[in-house]
Formats: structure tokens, C-alpha cells, sequence
């Protein structure tokens, strides 16, 4: 436009799209758009038929000019879709990809230019395949079979999962997949967390593996089946893949159970040192056996077989193990090695067999003191460091089956076919004797005792009454309690939960009830009602109850049926009912998981029960770590050593 003349594009009409331009007195009409791109979708992208592809293109526009941006583009291939203005010479619309085959799939967008058709193409993928996902579960270990064996009884329990063990879930597809933990069903996924494959995928095979820990899982029963499954989960294209076929897992609490060959007498409380190895005893008439065991059922030494009848439940201290023991003549306090090796005998009984529990306490120079009555009523203070036995002629009488505990050089003992509790101390010397006994009628004929702050408590049931009662544990033992007044129904052995200021006692009845009785000291002593299980146990409940780490208590009920309530007894947890194991007649034990001989506070517990009507010693796994550390006494004997004395510290075979 030269020479400031009249701008000759003023007097030109251009086609639309197009502008005039004029330079030295030539002029013309051009393309005012001048290039069209794709933006997106990235070259290569694959697609399936389930999910739409987004398509945005950039048309440029000639920057000599103002021309307006269009208000649309075409995509022409591989559907006509319309691209509307987004701003800017952006335009994006979507394309269904199920409309497109399987491969490679070209886009093509257009715009007319005036003078030209712009075209801008791209190349992604259609994939229109679903993945094709299985799950799978890595087998348990072997079970056992032989004397101990590991197979849940229970029809298709036998190769189950146990409580206290973990599995791999192993998802595999056939091309690449996203799947979490939420993608299963059947499991928590809460409780399962992605792991590394303990194998490699073979060639063309996706893997996504992940740790299930049993143990974490509420398990509000012994058993349980799982059915678990991998939901519809997408490849990279979006493609979602069918539902997973089922796959079954079953859980057990189950763990072993040891074939103790004695069948028709009576298998003590077991015993458990603070490695987690087991002790028990066995009686039948004159003839019994001792057994010493590992964690895992086997036996750690040649038993002890013999004619002696093992008759009290063992007591476990840092270096031994004792037993009260009958041959056909005579008994005694006998003295193992922890491993089992047959050491001494503390006490000769005179022709008559030590009876109920023992009890043990610790002189100033270190040795295991070892308190007893034998069944002529003879009270026995055996010295692990002396050979003497010091004796006591209570002049009870025979035929008696007694119950001790202690603290410091006093012993409390009560007996199942009278009604007295007595007291007394042992002095070791030169002339080495026993105080006169003190006693006090307590109406109840005691099956077990418990010894807590100032109070010795116990339970049982006379001609006309049952419950358990409370005196104090000085030289008076005045102040009785009993509850519930006026039953009738036999009691079993107590155990004491809460604190030794707060103290609640719990124990069952010949009714299978499970008692909850808090306990106020004073003059006279009460106690006050503190909760009944809603549920009761099949058969009678007289054997001691345990009290868990986390406060859950388990029964076993005569007929053997297993019972974890919650603290207290309004719930209960699960159950194993009556005819998995034989009847039962004494005390469980509990201890912590073990790796080898060391406290596994990681996983869950082991609750041991006594079967005398099969002759097996069962493992059960339970959620509690262990036995409690806390409670004043909460077991059977107190502690797992079977102490009988709140001396020793708690904590031994529990976990905080």
C-alpha cells in the first residue's frame, strides 16, 4: 500500500476463512488459518470399547490477521464427530472407542481453510480385549500326623489355615491389570497388604501379589471359611475383566494336639517353663507318666515311665520341676530337671500320696522351698539345698485331697472333703518345724485356692451350700464371705481378675455358669454381684478359668467344650463344641507364640487343655499374647509355673 493511497483490500471481499493482504501495490486474498494439530490424545494411546477417547486439536491462526476462530472443527475418521470450541483455537470432543475395531486406529481432523483443507491426523490403539484375571492361594504348611498331630478333626479342616499363620493371594491376568487390596472380596482389606510374589510370573502372566495375616482377621468363632475373589478390575485401555472364580480358604484355631497314650486316668495342668516348654503328668492307679515337651508337642527327653502316678499338677521354678508322685507303697515330692531328668526326692510321704497342688516359694539363700499336703493330712516343706522334709501331722485324717499356695515360708492349704482352711509356717534349721496350723471353718469343701493381698480366697461346695468365699490371710482368718448365698450348686476354682485393691474372682459352677464376683476386704468382707455369662457352658465348669494379656477369658467346660468370653462375660467370642476333645478335669494353661524358645509378642497365643477322657494334650490358638501380666491371679496355680505364690513376678509368659 504504497504512496498512501486508498488501501485496495478495502474494496475486496475474501472468501470466509481468508484475508486480504497487499505489499507495494500488489494485493490478495490468503488462508487465514494456517496449520491444525492434534493436542491429545498422545501418540500411541491405547483405548478399549469401554471408555470414550478425548480429542483436542489447535488450529493456528495467520498473526497478521483478527479473523475469528470458527466454532468447530470436524474429526473425520474414524467417526464424524463435531470438536466445539473450547477458547483460544482449542477444539475437543470425544469418540466412543467401541465403534472402532481391534489395532490401530487412525484420527483425522479437518478444517477448510478457504484456499485449503487443513488435516491433522494421529495414531492410537483400540484394544476391545477384557483381561482374563485368576486368584489363587499358596498352599499351608504340612500337618503333622503320628503322636502330634496338626489336622484340624473337623470335616475338610484337616489341611486348613491356622490362626496364627499367613497365605499369599496371587492375582495373575493376562496382560497388565490395577488391582489393590480393595479389588478383593471375601477379605478385609483392612487387614491385607500388597507383598512381594515369592515366585516369578512365567512369560505373557501379570502378577500382583498380597499377604493375608490371619491372625489380624476378627475371628469370632474356631473356624471359619473364607471365599475370596478378585472383583471385574481394568487393563490399561479400561477394559474390565469378569468376577475371578472363588477361591475356598479355611481357618482354624487349631494346632496340635499330642497323643499322651493315658486313657483312663487323669493328665495334670500342664506346666509351662519361661522358654514355652511343656510339663505334665499322668496318673492311673500306681502307674503314671511324666511328660516334658517343647512349644510344638514333641517330646524334648525320654519320658519318665515307671510305676509312679504322677498325682499333683507340676510345679516349674528357674532349675526344676517338681511333681507329688505315688508308687504302690508310698509317695513323695519328687524333683526333675527342667529337661526332664529324674533329680531327688525332697519328701517321703509315709505310705501316703501327695494330693491337689503344690505350691513353692524361695528361701533368702535361694533354694526352691516346696509346700504340700500328703493324703493322710501331713504337711510337707521340701528344700531343694537339704535333704530333710519337714512334716506337719495336721491329725486330719487320710482319704483328704488338699490345695496349697503360699508366700514367703507360710503356706495356705484347704481341703475337697472338709471344711477348713488352714495356715502355717516352716521354719529351716537345725531343728527345722512347722507352726501349729491355724484354721477356719469355712462351710465350702475347697477344689482351688487363690492368695491376693491380704485375702485367701477359694471355691467349692459343702452338703448343703457352693460358691466361693474370702477370708483374710493372717493368722485369724476371720471375716468369711461366701456368694452367691445360698447356692447350692458346686463351685470350681477361682481365679482374680481386676486388682488386688479392686479385685473381681470369676469361676463356674456345676450349673456351667461363668461368675463374675467383685470383692470388698473388710469386717466383715462382701462381695457384690459383677456379671453372669448370657451364655453357658454345655457341661459343668469347676476347672479354673484362664485370663488372657487382653483381657479375654476362656472356660473349658467338663464334657471339653472351649469358650472365650469377652472381660466381662457378656459375649461370646467362639466356641468349640462339646466332642472335638475328650471331658476334661483339670486346669488349662496359656502361654505367648513362641520363635524356638523365645516370646513371639507378634502373634497370637496358645491356650493348652488337658484331656484325661482321650489321654491328649491339646494347643489351641487364641488371640490373647499369652497369659496375663497384670491380674492378681489369673490362672489356675496363679502363673504358668504353677507357683501357687503371688511372690513371683507376672510377665514370664505374657506379652505387654
Amino acid at each position: 500500500m504504497g504512496g498512501g493511497g486508498v488501501d485496495p483490500c478495502l474494496t475486496v471481499d475474501c472468501a470466509p476463512n481468508t484475508f486480504c493482504v497487499s505489499d507495494g501495490g500488489a494485493f490478495g486474498c490468503i488462508a487465514g488459518f494456517t496449520e491444525l494439530a492434534f493436542t491429545s490424545p498422545d501418540a500411541g494411546a491405547v483405548y478399549g470399547k469401554s471408555r470414550e477417547v478425548a480429542v483436542e486439536v489447535q488450529l493456528t491462526r495467520d498473526g497478521r490477521t483478527s479473523l475469528p476462530f470458527p466454532g468447530a472443527v470436524a474429526l473425520e475418521s474414524p467417526v464424524a464427530v463435531t470438536l466445539g470450541a473450547v477458547g483460544g483455537g482449542r477444539y475437543a470432543g470425544k469418540v466412543d472407542a467401541g465403534v472402532v475395531s481391534e489395532g490401530p486406529v487412525t484420527l483425522r481432523a479437518s478444517f477448510d481453510a478457504g484456499f485449503a483443507v487443513l488435516t491433522a491426523t494421529r495414531q492410537v490403539v483400540s484394544d476391545q480385549t477384557a483381561p482374563v484375571v485368576t486368584l489363587s492361594l499358596s498352599p499351608p504348611p504340612l500337618r503333622r500326623v503320628g503322636t502330634v498331630s496338626e489336622g484340624d478333626p473337623a470335616a475338610n479342616y484337616a489341611f486348613a489355615y491356622r490362626r496364627d499363620e499367613k497365605a499369599e493371594v496371587r492375582v495373575e491376568a493376562s496382560e497388565p491389570v490395577v488391582v489393590t487390596p480393595a479389588s478383593l472380596t471375601g477379605l478385609d482389606a483392612g487387614f491385607t497388604s500388597l507383598a512381594s510374589c515369592q515366585r516369578g510370573c512365567d512369560a505373557g502372566v501379570f502378577c500382583t501379589c498380597f499377604e493375608v495375616d490371619w491372625a489380624s482377621y476378627p475371628l469370632n468363632d474356631f473356624r471359619a471359611t473364607y471365599a475370596l475373589a478378585v472383583k471385574p478390575v481394568e487393563d490399561l485401555a479400561g477394559n474390565a475383566s469378569a468376577p475371578s472364580a472363588p477361591v475356598t480358604a479355611r481357618v482354624t484355631r487349631w494346632k496340635w494336639a499330642k497323643d499322651l497314650a493315658a486313657v483312663g486316668g487323669v493328665i495334670q495342668s500342664p506346666a509351662v517353663d519361661r522358654q514355652g516348654n511343656l510339663v505334665t503328668g499322668f496318673a492311673l492307679g500306681a502307674s503314671g507318666r511324666a511328660y516334658f515337651l517343647d512349644s510344638a508337642g514333641q517330646d524334648r527327653s525320654s519320658v519318665d515311665a515307671g510305676s509312679d502316678a504322677f498325682v499333683t499338677a507340676p510345679l516349674v521354678s528357674a532349675q526344676h520341676c517338681y511333681f507329688g508322685i505315688r508308687t504302690a507303697t508310698s509317695g513323695a515330692l519328687a524333683q526333675f530337671s527342667l529337661s526332664g531328668a529324674g533329680e531327688s526326692s525332697l519328701c517321703v510321704a509315709n505310705g501316703r500320696d501327695p494330693t491337689g497342688t503344690f505350691a513353692l516359694s524361695l528361701s533368702d539363700a535361694g533354694a526352691d522351698l516346696v509346700f504340700g499336703v500328703d493324703q493322710a493330712g501331713l504337711v510337707l516343706a521340701g528344700n531343694s539345698q537339704r535333704p530333710d522334709c519337714v512334716v506337719y501331722d495336721t491329725g486330719s485324717g487320710a482319704g483328704n485331697k488338699f490345695t496349697a499356695v503360699s508366700s514367703g515360708l507360710t503356706a495356705y492349704f484347704a481341703s475337697g472333703a472338709s471344711a477348713t482352711l488352714s495356715r502355717s509356717t516352716v521354719t529351716f534349721g537345725p531343728s527345722s518345724t512347722w507352726s501349729a496350723p491355724v484354721s477356719n471353718s469355712t462351710s465350702l469343701y475347697t477344689k482351688g485356692l487363690t492368695l491376693f493381698g491380704t485375702t485367701v480366697a477359694g471355691g467349692g461346695a459343702g452338703p448343703s451350700v457352693g460358691g466361693v468365699y474370702a477370708l483374710k490371710s493372717d493368722g485369724s482368718l476371720v471375716n468369711r464371705a461366701d456368694y452367691p448365698v445360698g447356692m447350692s450348686s458346686p463351685a470350681g476354682i477361682p481365679i482374680v481378675i481386676g486388682t488386688t485393691a479392686a479385685p473381681v474372682l470369676v469361676y463356674g459352677n456345676q450349673n456351667g455358669d461363668l461368675i463374675r464376683a467383685s470383692y470388698t476386704a473388710g469386717d466383715p468382707g462382701t462381695f457384690a454381684d459383677a456379671g453372669f455369662t448370657t451364655v453357658k457352658a454345655t457341661a459343668a465348669t469347676l476347672t479354673a478359668p484362664v485370663l488372657g494379656a487382653d483381657g479375654t477369658i476362656y472356660a473349658v467346660d467338663a464334657s471339653g467344650g472351649v469358650y472365650a468370653y469377652t472381660n466381662d462375660l457378656s459375649t461370646r467370642l467362639w466356641t468349640l463344641p462339646v466332642g472335638t476333645i475328650g471331658t476334661v478335669n483339670t486346669s488349662p494353661a496359656l502361654d505367648t507364640a513362641r520363635a524356638g524358645t523365645t516370646k513371639d509378642c507378634s502373634r497370637p497365643g496358645t491356650l493348652y487343655i488337658p484331656s484325661s477322657g482321650d489321654g491328649h494334650l491339646y494347643a489351641i490358638i487364641v488371640d490373647s499374647k499369652g497369659l496375663s501380666g497384670t491380674a492378681p491371679w489369673p490362672k489356675f496355680q496363679r502363673d504358668d509355673q504353677n507357683t501357687g505364690n503371688p511372690d513371683f513376678p507376672l510377665g514370664a509368659n505374657s506379652c505387654p
